[in-house]
């Protein structure tokens, strides 16, 4: 079996590669501060991991890797107020340059790029963009979201993706009442909540639902089509983040879906584990 070492800076010693889960070996590199163009410090860490990542392909059967975009800092705040633009719109605009310009390099892109998110702020532009799925219906969608400064660390585009699956789900099978999003911490964690007033899952159908290739049938009710085609992706994506998702139902009384994110710590360095 090939072996990998690895200079430790600490002690200036080259040591062999031990994972602490030989079944998923877990990457963080820190990522760019996204308030100008990409420099070569920025390049030299994705190319590297890039080739450590692919190395490691080679000898465990699961890496997940993961690198952040720092997105508020001092030199973000000095850049936003030099170009008279919002902290937002800087950061998303230079998030997106710097992932095109390491494309170009043939970097791969991290599974996870965790960044700071406003849950609530967040929440928010979600149900907005999913508000016209509504129409004709009694329906409301919910931002019930208690502390409105909430900030967690976590990739925005796949937590987006997990809330467009479970919201949209819920409006679909929810003719009348509410569709709403909760969320609140925990010591290691935070906990959302997408609850709705639909039709419910039978007890026999909660098992299956988040299985791959799986769909709950609903033909008997001529107006619902199937669910559960959207509900591995959440698991997959939850389950990135290091968390889990799990659903309480009564049939024709509602669902309730609650996924978790485990929180992060604040690294500055490049870990391998």
């Amino acid at each position: 079996m090939k072996i990998l070492k690895i200079h430790n800076t600490l002690g200036n010693t080259l040591e062999e590669f031990k994972p602490i889960n030989p079944l998923n070996v877990r990457v963080y590199a820190c990522g760019p501060t996204v308030y100008n163009y990409a420099h070569i410090g920025n390049a030299r860490m994705a190319v590297v991991n890039d080739l450590l990542i692919r190395f490691l392909k080679t000898l465990y059967p699961k890496v997940t890797y993961v690198s952040n975009i720092t997105d508020i800092d001092d030199k973000i705040i000095a850049a936003s107020q030099e170009n008279k633009i919002s902290i937002k719109e800087l950061t998303e605009k230079y998030t997106k340059i710097y992932n095109e310009d390491m494309s170009v390099l043939g970097v791969n892109q991290p599974d996870i790029q965790p960044t700071s998110v406003n849950v609530f702020s967040f929440i928010d532009t979600v149900t907005t963009s999913l508000s016209p799925l509504t129409k004709g219906k009694d329906l409301k969608l919910l931002n019930d979201v208690s502390d409105k400064d909430l900030m967690i660390t976590v990739d925005k585009a796949k937590l987006r993706r997990i809330m467009v699956n479970l919201i949209s789900n819920g409006i679909k099978f929810t003719k009348e009442g509410y569709v709403k999003i909760s969320c609140i911490e925990k010591d290691d964690f935070v906990e959302f909540c997408i609850a709705d007033t639909g039709i419910g899952l039978k007890e026999n159908q909660q098992d299956v639902i988040f299985e791959k290739f799986r769909q709950v049938d609903y033909s008997s009710t001529r107006e619902f089509e199937g669910i559960g085609l959207g509900l591995s992706i959440v698991k997959e994506l939850v389950q990135l983040h290091e968390g889990d998702v799990r659903v309480e139902s009564y049939f024709g009384q509602g669902s309730s879906f609650y996924f978790t994110i485990k929180k992060k710590r604040n690294l500055t360095a490049t870990m391998v584990t």
